[in-house]
């Protein structure tokens, strides 16, 4: 009765610890159900990822075309910028063309004003000249008119000469009438008079040919006029006369140097007028050329700050146009490293996510090769158990299966995986009395 009651307790132990196995399988079904359709979630999950991600992709095609456009017009940008630069490199060569003829002009015209100061000093060296000239032409016509005064004092003294000869001529001239009609002398020597007088009222105005002329015709008289007199008033008379020639002889000499002085003199002052003149005419014409070169040089001055304040104005235009395209640049470039992140980002959840699925994969390869290991040792059991026991049958037969499964650690599994599991199994039958007792 012992043995009977601890039969029946080993086969309810069995068949509780069955039960509890199969309770155990059911759990893992129902959990590798629910494993497979958060798998199946999964998967539609990452199906419905995918076709974001390939919005991204699109998205990521778009930036790189935008980027290469902007490089493109980055690249226009810098050739234009090239452009610009050779521009004003040109331009800073014409500016220094034009400086360097700017200083060249500031050369001549400082040439220029050398020669108008040596023409200015020139033209006081001309006018002093000309000053001392006339200070030497008036005092020459001082000295003339002097002369000119004493002569005609001299003139007058030969007038009273001539007036007192004639007088002795005449009382001369009555007393020996008959003489004097015999030979003529009396009369050659009134003619002689006259003549005289009438060439001194003649000198009385001035003129070098004509007093010059008198002078030779006083020098050199006729032979018929000068003869030997055979009274004494004749010789007295002719004495006075050739007193009074040779006095008036050198006033001429005197008057025609005087002359001769005052004909150097204004031959002297219309050369000097004439190189005043010639000096005045190049003063006007330096002072019209630097007129001209002080308004070319303003010109030039004009238009070189009209270019610089232009190309400043297009430099200024320029750096802001190169500024704004950095900006954008920038932005760009921002937008590109938020991409990149959150590509960046995409591909680790990818990746993490993958490697979830994997140790998914393997912890159900795992769980199914345990359920399929165990379901071959309970075949196997079974069919062991049945084979050597042949006269029990299934339904007339109450089995409790007390198994304990000794399963290795997580770490050892895979090496494991190809042996079985130990199962020990443990067989308390409950004898029926239509089963007849089994020997030992």
């Amino acid at each position: 009765m012992d043995f009977l009651q601890d039969s029946r307790q080993t086969m309810w132990g069995l068949n509780a610890r069955l039960k509890g196995f199969l309770e155990q399988v059911n759990e893992l079904q129902e959990a590798n159900t629910q494993l497979e359709d958060q798998i199946a979630n999964w998967g539609v999950n990452s199906s419905s990822r995918s076709e974001d991600w390939s919005q991204q992709e699109e998205t990521l095609r778009e930036l790189r075309t935008q980027v290469g456009k902007l490089l493109v017009e980055n690249a226009q940008l810098a050739l234009q910028s090239d452009n610009m630069k050779s521009r004003a490199a040109a331009i800073h060569t014409r500016c220094e063309t034009e400086e360097q003829n700017t200083r060249r002009l500031e050369q001549q015209v400082v040439l220029l004003r050398e020669t108008k100061r040596r023409a200015d000093q020139g033209n006081v060296t001309l006018e002093e000249e000309v000053q001392h000239s006339m200070r030497e032409l008036q005092e020459m016509h001082q000295d003339f008119k002097a002369a000119q005064a004493q002569q005609l004092q001299r003139a007058g003294s030969c007038d009273v000469l001539l007036a007192t000869a004639a007088a002795a001529a005449a009382a001369a001239a009555a007393g020996e009438g008959e003489e004097e009609e015999e030979d003529g002398t009396g009369m050659e020597l009134t003619r002689l008079f006259d003549r005289i007088r009438a060439q001194c009222d003649h000198n009385r105005l001035p003129g070098p040919g004509e007093r010059h002329r008198g002078l030779r015709a006083t020098s050199n008289p006729p032979p018929g006029l000068v003869g030997p007199s055979h009274s004494g008033a004749g010789s007295s008379a002719a004495a006075a006369a050739a007193a009074a020639a040779s006095a008036h002889r050198g006033a001429l000499c005197e008057e025609e140097a005087a002359w001769a002085q005052v004909s150097l003199g204004g031959a002297a002052l219309r050369e000097a007028r004439a190189e005043l003149t010639e000096a005045r005419k190049q003063w006007h014409s330096l002072q019209v050329e630097i007129e001209t070169l002080h308004a070319l040089e303003k010109g030039l001055e004009n238009s070189l700050q009209n270019t610089q304040r232009m190309y400043s104005s297009q430099l200024q235009d320029l750096s802001q146009v190169i500024m704004g395209l950095e900006s954008e640049l920038e932005q760009v470039r921002g937008g590109l490293a938020t991409q990149r992140q959150r590509h960046s980002l995409l591909l680790n959840t990818k990746m993490r996510l993958e490697r979830e699925i994997a140790t998914y994969r393997r912890l159900l390869e795992r769980e199914e090769g345990r359920t399929e290991k165990m379901d071959q040792v309970i075949k196997q059991w079974e069919g062991s158990f049945f084979r050597g026991n042949p006269k029990l049958r299934k339904k007339s037969v109450s089995l409790r299966f007390d198994l304990h499964m000794a399963a290795a650690d997580e770490g050892c599994a895979q090496t494991k995986q190809d042996s079985l599991p130990d199962v020990e199994v443990r067989l308390i039958m409950k004898r029926s009395r239509s089963i007849p007792a089994i020997t030992q």
